[in-house]
């Protein structure tokens, strides 16, 4: 194996652990939001087993319904159950625990990090340069499709001046100007050509277009 493609071998192995050890943490985190959700729905719990002993026993207090010592006990059974289940103290020591092994995994992806910081700073800087040179393109091309949609304006803006026909109302600006969050609303809802609106009729008549 020649020398840089153990040194391209080992970045990649040196990154792929990078993710896994990313992915264990956020796993990690989490779980300790998993806690808490789990805490809430034990909360609801309890209060939806006190609701319904309590419709039970306001039942059996207006005469809707008879006594049964058999509900009642599954009734108080299954408030004694949700409370033991929603104990704070029980979620407390969850969370706290949930939260230490977070902090843990935390920890092992900040000291591979460092261990490794060259190797991974290596391979970022070379991403940094693809990412470079993608966005260079992406403005490149904008640009030239920037300088044609203004040349088909300039044109019919010309064509209304000299010839009349054309309203220069009619025209849309250029979708590119402008602050970028009502620029990016244009792409969005999609621009226009840049073909006068009364224009537009013309082009779907099977005698003009092909």
């Amino acid at each position: 194996m020649s020398a840089p493609t153990a040194i391209l071998t080992a970045n990649i192995d040196v990154m792929t652990q990078l993710a896994e050890l990313e992915d264990i943490a956020a796993r990690a985190s989490s779980a300790v939001d998993q806690v808490a959700i789990a805490r809430a729905a034990s909360e609801r719990a309890v209060a939806l087993c006190r609701a319904t002993r309590a419709e039970y026993f306001e039942a059996v207090g207006a005469g809707d319904r008879e006594a049964d010592s058999e509900v009642e006990t599954a009734l108080h059974q299954a408030v004694t159950d949700a409370l033991r289940t929603a104990e704070a103290d029980v979620w407390e020591a969850s969370e706290a625990g949930a939260r230490r092994l977070a902090q843990r995994r935390d920890a092992t992806v900040t000291e591979f990090f460092a261990t490794n910081f060259e190797r991974i700073a290596a391979t970022w800087a070379i991403e940094d340069g693809h990412a470079r040179l993608a966005l260079q393109r992406a403005h490149d091309e904008r640009q030239r499709a920037e300088e044609v949609y203004a040349r088909s304006l300039r044109r019919w803006r010309t064509a209304a001046e000299r010839h009349g026909q054309i309203d220069p109302s009619e025209l849309p600006s250029l979708p590119t100007r402008g602050e970028p969050g009502v620029v990016a609303e244009r792409f969005a809802q999609g621009i226009e050509a840049p073909t006068p609106r009364s224009v537009l009729p013309i082009t779907t008549r099977p005698a003009l277009v092909a």
